[in-house]
């Protein structure tokens, strides 16, 4: 996608949703702002990790790609081995930006908690640390947390 400069300084191809940046975050559909005859756009309409064979049997089965959820698709790697799984990447060129080759499926370590209350409790553990082994390690010691301590951690997120 292109992306040119408003007079503000801010990207003004990108879909605005008036979060904290004031953007909605960017995703492989290629979504963005209505082209028109005065400001020509372009767009890469590549597809995304549920395109990819084999993904709809894991989406059935209670799992999730990882992309779809953040944009640090390392945490899955550390994710319990039985609550993740991998396809081998397929279109061509597609997760340039990894050099793993893999499309990543994770699923919550404990049923009841929704993945996006599993991504904050990391989060909020990992803190401020901007080691990546470190993060790394915090990330699988809070995914092998026991049930009730997870739901402790969920019920002490802001809100």
């Amino acid at each position: 996608m292109r992306v040119t400069e408003d007079a503000d300084d801010r990207p003004n191809d990108l879909p605005r949703a008036g979060g904290w940046f004031g953007y909605a975050p960017l995703s492989r559909s290629g979504l963005g702002r209505p082209a028109s005859a005065e400001s020509p756009q372009t767009a890469d309409f590549t597809a995304g990790p549920e395109t990819v064979p084999g993904a709809t049997d894991l989406i059935i089965a209670g799992f999730e790609p990882i992309e779809s959820l953040t944009g640090a698709v390392w945490i899955a790697t550390v994710w319990p081995t039985e609550h993740r799984r991998t396809i081998p990447e397929t279109p061509p060129g597609w997760l340039d930006e990894h050099s793993d080759g893999l499309v990543w499926f994770v699923r919550s370590p404990w049923p009841d908690i929704s993945l996006t209350n599993v991504l904050s409790i990391l989060w909020l553990a990992m803190g401020r640390s901007t080691e990546e082994s470190e993060q790394r390690t915090m990330a699988a010691e809070v995914l092998a947390w026991q049930s009730e301590r997870a739901h402790a951690a969920v019920d002490d997120l802001p809100t």
